[in-house]
């Protein structure tokens, strides 16, 4: 359960967030979690009513609403864990983002034009290779919480293990098991529980997996920021963007709603907005290490960007098969 500071720092920052989110669906039953947060904000609140407050949060983005992984992970961990803790970056220290994303521009281009993405909101792209992407994405999420919980195994200030592992290890719990359900459950992918509990990490999830390993076992928690900012922790930035297009670019036909890919992965997509928020977030982060000002460092975030980005494009071409 979150404690009373917690929610007093989150509420109203989440209000305006799911406002955002709703605007983005039409009819959409998140516009009534809006209404829900509303009489809440600026008041004191017991812990029980936040609690379901928040329980009621989790249950609406997933699986249906927001049923990629990352959407899942970002809307339950990423946004809890640093949009909103860090939303007052000063504009002057916004730098670390844009200068990798343009030492890295031939990558992230790559990212936004993926065939992948592109055959999703054609409607084109092969079923098949949509539920090895969503499955593998389950897989990569599992490994991606283990990873995290490792890294409190080598904290040892107890306070900051307190004060952030419950919350962070617990949203991203949920947010796996989102994901998890989504693919049993879904009719389109309808994968058995024994499928699901029976997959095994392809070549490229375990790639990013070893990579993610790799990180962890350095025990730097600003690395790990920047090797999964193409996938986690700039959400809004790539997979937003690329869903975006894919809205404007083909005209929705009554069976576009049907999709599983603009089911699944557009429409959630889509609706994310204030892409500013998470890139503060992450300059917030990297400005904060101490390590910021020594070359040698961002010239490794600068590497480990780019091994992130080909993971992540890797990831992508699981769903290329017929």
């Amino acid at each position: 359960m979150l404690s009373d500071e917690d929610i007093a720092l989150n509420l109203k920052e989440l209000q305006a967030w799911v406002s955002e989110i709703a605007s983005g669906y039409e009819g959409s039953h998140l516009k009534s979690l809006g209404n829900t947060l509303k009489p809440l904000s600026g008041k004191p609140c017991d812990s029980e009513k936040c609690a379901k407050t928040f329980d009621y949060l989790t249950k609406d983005l997933s699986p249906e609403s927001c049923g990629t992984a990352r959407g899942c992970l970002a809307a339950s961990d990423l946004y809890m864990d640093l949009a909103i803790l860090y939303q007052d970056v000063p504009p002057e220290n916004l730098d670390f983002v844009q200068e990798m994303i343009d030492k890295n521009a031939d990558l992230w281009q790559k990212l936004l034009d993926h065939p992948f993405c592109l055959q999703m909101g054609q409607g084109t792209a092969s079923l098949k290779g949509f539920r090895r992407y969503m499955v593998q994405n389950y897989l990569y999420l599992y490994g991606f919480f283990l990873y995290r919980c490792g890294l409190y195994s080598q904290m040892k200030d107890w306070h900051q293990i307190r004060r952030e592992a419950v919350r962070r290890v617990g949203s991203s719990m949920s947010s796996v098991q989102a994901h998890r359900e989504t693919c049993i459950r879904d009719a389109d992918l309808n994968v058995s529980e024994k499928d699901m509990d029976s997959a095994e990490p392809e070549k490229a999830t375990q790639e990013y997996l070893n990579l993610l390993k790799s990180v962890v076992d350095a025990g730097d928690q600003t690395d790990l920021h920047v090797v999964v900012m193409p996938c986690i922790l700039l959400l809004p930035q790539i997979y937003h963007h690329i869903a975006k297009r894919l809205v404007e670019k083909f005209p929705r036909d009554p069976d576009l709603p049907s999709s599983p890919f603009y089911r699944l992965w557009i429409r959630s997509n889509a609706a994310w907005g204030n892409e500013d928020r998470h890139r503060n977030a992450v300059n917030k982060v990297l400005n904060n290490s101490a390590q910021s000002q020594d070359q040698q460092v961002v010239d490794r975030w600068n590497k480990l960007l780019r091994t992130g980005c080909l993971m992540e494009i890797g990831f992508f071409n699981l769903g290329l098969i017929e």
